[in-house]
């Protein structure tokens, strides 16, 4: 009752009483239930308190089954919500590593408060957003219906992002464009290369003299002078708006600290150990219903997309998204139910339960996950971004399993019992450039493939990957 007052007394609801029902019904307001989700605090703790939210999926499926006939409401006009890939992140890492050799970059974030209440709906589709508030026996109101229309973007609507994403990227731009005061100190450069995602921006900045502060102060007056007075989020900004050199841009780890000495490809990027036990926990429950052929739609899409997240940090679980994706392929509305003969059904279920059982075992420790294969910010690129960015790169390719058939003259040389016959297994890299961290880096990821491919399957297990390497001068 405390929230739904505030939002009335600052312009963004609307409260009225059960005796205004019929008033109500004229107007054509649709009554949502309410619900609630705890909050965390900056550290990212609980903090005992709620927020509101409102069950809007009878609207969010009556617009999705009928944009067609209703594609003259304004309400379904929502610009996509465009939350930027990390890669965009890396190449401004890069970018900046390049423009200041030698001089540390760092990171920052900056979260608006109530993001979704500072952009106001239309007039026109306040009906589509009441409910009736609980009240809880609260002394003096026993006997009465409070009802709250509410006047900005709500939560649990999924048009929210979208219509919030143009307030974002708007402020994203304009802070973009300033640039810090005294540029013979801090740099001439603009404040590019900050990215919103929904209400958390991330912006990087080399730490010349006053830059950092300078660049976090910018996006507040940006962000209070284009959204509102109180739109920053202060408390959590005092933990992750003053730039440093390890931090967390949505959701990973990302370390700076040796781009001062060793250039970019020092930087790295990893997956954070919270994503990666939830991962694990969804994989578990995930690999009990693939056994039995039970799978319902929604966990394998939570699972996916949690998948997805992970493998911008690791290629290997990056490899085993196609397994996920075609058992998106279903027939059925709420269980995975393949397409396709029932050779094809049976494929799609071993090649999911494959690809579950690896994920797992991958994830059963975070040390393991993230050792080998945490990305440096220029391997979170693709090869042709590398070689636009001047990043010196080479090629190595290893056999894991030695199992590599012997051929002479086009043919499978056999044995005299009719078996084939195997070559040695291959392991060949050009360690020119690379040195002591090129082979460690090979030898972390042997390991690891040894460990959950294991060596006694006749399948060939062939890597080919285009590495950056750091230049070095003898």
């Amino acid at each position: 009752m405390y929230t739904a007052l505030k939002d009335a007394a600052s312009a963004r609801a609307f409260l009225t009483t059960g005796a205004s029902r019929k008033s109500l019904a004229d107007a054509g307001a649709t009554l949502s239930s309410l619900g609630a989700v705890p909050k965390k605090e900056a550290a990212g703790g609980f903090t005992g308190k709620v927020r509101p939210v409102t069950d809007l999926r009878p609207m969010n499926k009556f617009l999705a089954e009928h944009l067609e006939l209703q594609k003259l409401l304004s309400r379904l006009r929502a610009p996509q919500a465009v939350c930027p890939r990390v890669q965009k992140l890396m190449r401004a890492v890069v970018v900046l590593a390049l423009r200041f050799p030698g001089v540390a970059i760092a990171g920052g974030k900056s979260d608006l408060s109530e993001a979704f209440k500072l952009v106001h709906v239309l007039l026109a589709d306040v009906p589509s957003f009441g409910w009736k508030l609980p009240l809880n026996g609260l002394p003096g109101l026993e006997d009465l219906e409070v009802f709250q229309l509410l006047m900005v973007l709500p939560f649990g609507w999924d048009k929210s992002p979208g219509w919030f994403g143009l307030l974002a990227w708007v402020l994203a731009q304009a802070h973009a464009s300033l640039g810090p005061e005294e540029p013979h100190l801090n740099g001439g450069d603009s404040f590019a290369g900050g990215l919103p995602w929904v209400d958390d921006y991330v912006f990087l900045t080399p730490l010349l003299a006053q830059r950092a502060h300078i660049a976090y102060e910018a996006y507040v007056g940006v962000a209070t002078a284009g959204a509102s007075a109180v739109a920053v989020n202060v408390e959590k900004d005092a933990i992750d708006g003053v730039p440093r050199l390890k931090f967390n841009p949505w959701g990973y780890v990302m370390d700076l600290s040796k781009l001062p000495e060793e250039g970019p490809l020092a930087g790295t990027l990893s997956g954070t150990r919270e994503k990666v036990l939830k991962f694990l926990n969804q994989l578990t429950v995930l690999q009990d219903n693939v056994y039995t052929r039970r799978l319902k739609l929604k966990s394998l899409e939570e699972a996916t997309g949690l998948a997805v997240w992970l493998a911008q940090t690791n290629s290997l679980l990056q490899a085993l998204l196609p397994s996920f994706y075609c058992a998106y392929n279903s027939l059925g509305k709420e269980y995975v139910a393949p397409a396709g003969s029932a050779a094809n059904v049976n494929q799609v279920w071993a090649e999911l339960e494959d690809a579950v059982g690896l994920a797992k075992q991958l994830c059963l420790d975070y040390n393991t996950f993230t050792a080998a294969f945490t990305a440096s910010v220029t391997r979170a690129l693709s090869p042709l971004e590398q070689v636009a960015l001047g990043v010196p790169r080479l090629v190595w390719q290893t056999d894991a399993t030695g199992k590599d058939p012997l051929f002479e003259g086009g043919k499978k040389v056999v044995s005299p019992n009719g078996k084939p016959v195997y070559k040695q297994g291959v392991f060949g890299l050009a360690l020119f450039g690379l040195k002591a961290w090129g082979a460690a880096l090979v030898e972390d990821y042997e390991t690891l493939l040894q460990g959950v491919v294991g060596l006694d399957r006749e399948s060939h297990i062939a890597v080919g990957e285009m590495l950056p390497i750091k230049p070095v001068c003898d």
